[in-house]
């Protein structure tokens, strides 16, 4: 079908947007959260030829996301060959690399815009608690428009404020997945990340535990002689 057809496409953009990888005015006298945060993910497909079990293979059950002055690492647990394995991304040069399977060759994209037209932004109070935090809401609404193919994408950030901050001028160049304007209003990381592609499936990112810890830059190394651009 043209859905599956342009999997291979989505299946990319699906990482970029939630790359990737985050309180209130109290954050701005408080030190930048370093550290590591685990999630685990919820599927729910939204269409017949969407299953749970083939987004768990194409996206992993779990995430892992380091962070540290604006340097992050997303490791995904994937198993299948074409799956994203690790997204790194360097403020230094506004560029994510993403690991795929076991190559070792690494892409790259810019992150300095994303491909998608936003329409929609609101922010609102959550219902619940995520790691015992009561939570606000950044809601993005866009669609990736490409020739004749219109896939609608609704994004959402839950962060709790005060907590995991994050100076928002870290992150400002981050335009690839809304991440400069989420951090320009939340100043943390999230603890919750829903990714929805309405003709296709929605992601839930939850975040299970959030550990304050030393990160050595070595974690962000990249080759990049063993890189090349994805566009």
């Amino acid at each position: 079908t043209l859905l599956i057809s342009n999997m291979k496409t989505l299946k990319i953009q699906a990482f970029l947007y939630p790359m990737l990888v985050f309180c209130g005015l109290g954050c701005f006298s408080k030190n930048n959260f370093e550290g590591r945060i685990t999630y685990v993910n919820n599927f729910i497909p939204l269409h017949k030829n969407m299953s749970v079990e083939y987004l768990k293979e194409k996206y992993g059950d779990t995430v892992v996301i380091k962070f540290k002055n604006g340097f992050y690492k997303h490791e995904y647990n994937t198993n299948t060959e074409d799956a994203i394995k690790e997204l790194t991304y360097h403020p230094t040069t506004n560029k994510a690399y993403m690991k795929i399977g076991k190559s070792d060759t690494l892409i790259w994209f810019s992150c300095l815009n994303t491909p998608r037209k936003l329409y929609n932004k609101n922010t609102k109070e959550s219902e619940g608690l995520i790691l015992n935090k009561a939570c606000r809401t950044i809601e993005f609404e866009s669609a990736f428009e490409q020739e004749n193919l219109v896939y609608n994408i609704t994004t959402r950030f839950f962060y709790s404020p005060d907590y995991l901050c994050i100076d928002p001028s870290l992150m400002e160049m981050h335009g690839e997945g809304y991440l400069s304007e989420y951090f320009k209003i939340a100043k943390s990381m999230y603890l919750r990340y829903d990714y929805v592609e309405h003709e296709a499936f929605e992601k839930q990112q939850i975040a299970i535990e959030a550990l304050n810890l030393k990160i050595d830059m070595s974690e962000f190394y990249v080759d990049t002689l063993k890189t090349k651009p994805f566009y």
